[in-house]
């Protein structure tokens, strides 16, 4: 079993617990009183008291019974115990075991869901119906503070209009998650500070699946690149009121962020590349016909791949390999030449006859290949299953290389980046709000990352990265006006590609001009049976770029 640390113990219990709603560190008082014993990771069991101060008081004895989380917080370190034993020797939270009493094999509430969209929502409706320009920083001063401020909002929480879903989990998750309340406070801080002069929030609605009625007429699910998905990328949509003006709404396509170096930018999107509302299907519905082609050889070059890996796999030189292969993939008593190529005396069609440029065709070849386990599935794209100790029977990825052949294609290279970009940045997004006729400025939209730590504890808390779209469209525009304005997609430079010994990935920047302006990453998430997908992380040289455009113009746009 896992350790108790300041983050097990700062979780509640979950509903089925008879403490339901208390913390988990109500538990150590109450084991300590009763003078029961704790599970040690050492082994064995001891009895524990709280340990005194040097100067004889029991303050960390109080912190436990007033839930003084900043002072249980710094007795939580290795270097810092809040315990002794029947011996008098120090004994450290971390050396606990977290049993089924500390949630071991309890439902923890929120376990699993994600608060931060709704913490923010929470924090924008709080201060932003009261006109206030950002989060007071007492309010997370200090993590007494910060968990008071967090019981609160589960209230302001009940006023956010959204679908139920795990609802009452992300409510429920606020209890301490620190981390997520540093970020939510950042993009939180990002919306607030563009409030105009006068303006209040009156309303917030989170989006998912399904749109509140009022704010159908921004939902955008005719968009050709989308299908029947949503175009407008809203998380959240927050209802802006001012005296004597229209009111607006803001759609925030929120993301988070961690504080450091180390710190990775969130992908913007993720999107299937092949598929029904895929990317490439997408391009051959707006008219790029030689797509076409392309798309139907990426399908049979997928099948003849994952066919060449079962193959490799089944007459593999390692008899472990095979014989795990035989065993997952042959039935009653089937020879692998009976499997793979059939056999026409006996009525039997191999494998082989589902090799086609028809994707329902291949799909039967992806389950059988499946079988094999997703971790070998991956090496396998990387040229590392079967095995890599018999060089002469590897598999090529031809699948990947067939992507890529699409992607370097001088012809493709034009609508692509366009078609990235409308995808990334909404640049059609106003133009269909406007043939739907909704009124200029009633809805806008903003890409903001919160960003934010819980480090040595403390709530760090940095400025949002926002990105209007306003803006964002204005400098895409602007060069795609220009007829000298070259569009290009490169592979990522220091990238490998899968099939040159990489992970099992695809990496691509697209440019306009010497302007690099996304990072594209393609991978699986998940399973080979369902469509591989693009990711997106906007590049910084384009951030730089927006600023300057933001200050030329007099800073951000107000609502």
């Amino acid at each position: 079993m896992a350790s108790l640390n300041f983050n097990e113990i700062t979780k509640t219990f979950g509903r089925s617990s008879p403490y339901s709603g208390e913390l988990r560190l109500t538990e150590i008082t109450r084991k300590i009183e009763s003078k029961s014993p704790f599970v040690m990771k050492s082994g064995g069991d001891k009895v524990l008291t709280f340990k005194k101060e040097k100067d004889g008081t029991d303050a960390i004895k109080k912190a436990y019974e007033s839930l003084d989380l900043d002072i249980i917080y710094k007795s939580s370190t290795k270097r810092n115990s809040s315990f002794i034993d029947s011996d008098g020797n120090d004994v450290g939270l971390t050396e606990l075991t977290k049993t089924n009493e500390f949630g071991g094999e309890m439902e923890s509430k929120g376990g699993g869901s994600d608060p931060h969209e709704l913490m923010t929502a929470s924090l924008i409706l709080h201060y932003g119906k009261k006109g206030k320009k950002g989060v007071p920083k007492n309010v997370y001063l200090n993590l007494r503070n910060s968990s008071r401020v967090l019981i609160a909002l589960k209230e302001t929480a009940k006023n956010i209009v959204m679908p139920q879903g795990d609802f009452v989990k992300k409510v429920e998750a606020f209890d301490c998650d620190f981390e997520s309340y540093a970020q939510a406070i950042s993009a939180a801080n990002g919306f607030l500070k563009n409030l105009d002069s006068g303006s209040k929030v009156t309303k917030v609605y989170g989006t998912g699946r399904s749109w509140d009625k009022i704010l159908k007429k921004y939902k955008i699910d005719d968009h050709l690149l989308f299908g029947k998905k949503d175009y407008n990328s809203s998380d959240l949509v927050v209802e802006v009121s001012k005296t004597g003006v229209a009111k607006c709404f803001v759609g925030i396509s929120l993301k988070k962020k961690g504080i450091g170096l180390k710190a990775k930018d969130p992908t913007v999107i993720n999107k299937t590349v092949i598929g029904t509302d895929g990317l490439f299907k997408s391009l051959v519905k707006r008219g790029y016909t030689d797509m076409y082609p392309k798309l139907k050889n990426v399908y049979k070059q997928r099948s003849q791949f994952f066919y060449n890996v079962i193959e490799a796999s089944l007459k593999s030189k390692d008899t472990r390999t095979s014989g795990n292969a035989k065993k997952i993939l042959l039935k009653n008593g089937q020879s692998v030449d009976d499997y793979l190529i059939g056999d026409v005396k006996k009525g039997i069609k191999g494998l082989n006859k589902k090799i086609s440029t028809v994707r329902s065709e291949g799909a039967y070849i992806l389950k059988e290949a499946q079988k094999l386990g997703q971790p070998n599935m991956t090496k396998a794209l990387q040229g590392k299953y079967p095995e890599t100790k018999y060089p002469e029977t590897s598999v090529e990825n031809i699948y990947f290389r067939a992507f890529d052949d699409i992607f370097m294609d001088p012809k493709a290279k034009k609508p692509l980046v366009i078609a990235l970009l409308n995808i990334i940045f909404k640049t059609d997004l106003q133009g269909f709000l406007g043939l739907r006729g909704v009124p200029k400025d009633e809805f806008k939209f903003t890409l903001l990352t919160g960003k934010g730590s819980f480090y040595d504890g403390k709530i760090n808390v940095s400025p949002a990265d926002e990105l209007q779209e306003t803006f964002t469209t204005s400098i895409l525009t602007q060069k795609m006006s220009n007829p000298k304005t070259a569009y290009r997609v490169e592979k990522t430079p220091g990238k490998l590609q899968a099939f040159e010994g990489g992970p099992a990935k695809l990496f691509y920047t697209i440019y306009l001009s010497k302007l690099p302006l996304a990072d594209i990453e393609i991978r699986y998430k998940g399973s080979i049976r369902n469509e591989p997908q693009f990711f997106a992380v906007i590049t910084p040289k384009f951030k730089q770029l927006y600023n300057k455009v933001v200050i030329k113009n007099g800073g951000n746009k107000k609502w």
